[in-house]
């Protein structure tokens, strides 16, 4: 468990490393999450199964939503995942957050290690299913705020609703903590008016 801090989180002795998250069936967790069931009835709120990915745990979370009946539920995921697996976790949300990071295959490879295909039947689903949804666009310097991947990306959303997402700074610190090498330099976004790209979409 101390591997990835490449060093021991138990001899810390202000208790400054520690090892985060905990092992839950999905029983308990939504034993406790229900304890929250009539506050978010009345403020009008719910919950959001986010991740990682939550699709990975695919079995989990429709295990979950079983037990969460009567509370609006909202997913975020990048989609990558079977059909089969995504219209069945899809069906038992209200609301659906769904990313989409890049557009041409080859390079979707090369950043992520992965196709896109799957990811982009999923989102035609998505589009088609009468769920309600946005389309998230992570802004990373040089690799998805391309012009050719944000031209792409709205040929693909058409007037879907779209967040898009400036680029985070802070991951670098979590590489550290797992001993990786963080070589994304571009800090910040460039100085274009991305809502652009998005002329048959609404931007919010």
């Amino acid at each position: 468990e101390c591997e990835p801090f490449g060093r021991c989180v138990h001899s810390c002795p202000n208790g400054c490393l520690s090892i985060a998250g905990e092992t839950v069936s999905s029983d308990d967790l939504a034993e406790r999450l229900r304890e929250n069931k009539d506050f978010l009835t009345m403020t009008g709120g719910g919950i959001t199964i986010s991740g990682g990915e939550p699709l990975i745990q695919h079995e989990f979370i429709v295990s979950l939503c079983r037990e969460l009946k009567g509370i609006h539920l909202a997913l975020q995921t990048g989609g990558y995942a079977s059909k089969e697996v995504y219209k069945d976790v899809v069906g038992r949300f209200d609301y659906i957050m769904q990313d989409i990071k890049l557009a041409d295959e080859e390079e979707h490879i090369k950043y992520t290690g992965v196709s896109n295909i799957p990811i982009l039947e999923n989102i035609e689903y998505l589009m088609k299913s009468g769920k309600e949804y946005v389309f998230r666009v992570p802004l990373i310097p040089g690799i998805t705020d391309t012009d050719n991947n944000l031209k792409s990306i709205a040929r693909i959303v058409g007037n879907s609703k779209v967040e898009l997402l400036p680029y985070n700074t802070l991951a670098g610190a979590k590489y550290a903590m797992l001993g990786m090498n963080y070589t994304l330099e571009n800090e910040g976004n460039r100085d274009i008016d991305y809502t652009a790209f998005f002329l048959n979409a609404v931007i919010r």
